[in-house]
């Protein structure tokens, strides 16, 4: 891969391990990390995952490095087939970089930027909004508040067993 920004040790508290990854093509920037491409070396198979990568530096106040940690544990206590997969985490001196699971399809956003008129039909507007309230409801279960539900951090999946898009929120 030519555009290789790093290559890093990877913790995966038991979910997913590896010792290696390499970080490829940006997929996005959000006000606080930039969101990678990250493809696992140790797999045969080149799994594909995105990187939600912090950077450190000593103007930033240790309540973002904070928030960034709360962030991983609420992850961590997830397991919805609506919200994306939380693999773990590696940490380097300048950056904390969360892994999750790789949605190769993007936005909700995206998505309804490539339909008709970019419109949804009623029958996907309804699908999409049960599949982001069953998310919801089961993040209160858990007593997690998504501050920030919107199209740019929903992502879509193609689910073979069902014959529609699976949408998919992150935190």
């Amino acid at each position: 891969m030519s555009d290789v920004l790093h290559e890093g040790p990877f913790m995966g508290d038991g979910v997913e391990t590896f010792s290696n990854w390499i970080q490829g093509k940006p997929l996005g920037r959000t006000m606080s990390s930039v969101v990678y491409l990250v493809i696992n070396k140790n797999n045969t198979e080149e799994k594909k995952y995105a990187a939600k990568q912090y950077f450190i530096c000593d103007d930033i106040p240790g309540d973002n490095v904070n928030s960034v940690l709360n962030e991983m544990k609420a992850l961590k206590q997830l397991d919805h087939e609506n919200i994306v997969k939380f693999y773990g985490y590696s940490k380097t001196s300048h950056t904390i970089s969360l892994f999750i699971e790789y949605m190769p399809e993007g936005s909700l956003a995206t998505y309804i930027k490539t339909q008709p008129g970019g419109v949804l039909t009623e029958i996907k507007t309804l699908e999409f909004s049960i599949q982001i309230t069953e998310a919801v409801i089961y993040l209160q279960g858990k007593r997690i508040i998504h501050r920030d539900i919107k199209g740019k951090n929903s992502y879509t999946s193609f689910n073979i067993s069902s014959q529609y898009k699976k949408q998919q929120i992150t935190l």
